[in-house]
């Protein structure tokens, strides 16, 4: 999935205009591939890590902790103006 975004990263900068209808199309499908992905790290995030830092609580072992990563303003692909 990295791979297909950084592709598509290479044509859009390449251009010098308004991405193509191909490019469009390409970057929805790379957003619906990308939903589920999401989707399974937020379980991640919210359940699982949950659950094991509680049993390493219960022996005693340091947690693990994600950090926070401050978000950048997010680049846009608009196919017109």
């Amino acid at each position: 999935l990295n791979q297909h975004y950084l592709q598509l990263l290479n044509v859009l900068q390449e251009a010098d205009d308004t991405p193509t209808t191909q490019a469009m199309e390409t970057l929805k499908i790379l957003e619906g591939d990308l939903a589920p992905v999401w989707k399974q790290w937020e379980e991640v995030k919210t359940k699982d890590i949950p659950d094991l830092n509680r049993q390493l609580r219960e022996k005693n072992l340091p947690e693990i902790k994600l950090l926070v990563v401050p978000s950048s303003p997010q680049a846009a692909v608009s196919s017109g103006d």
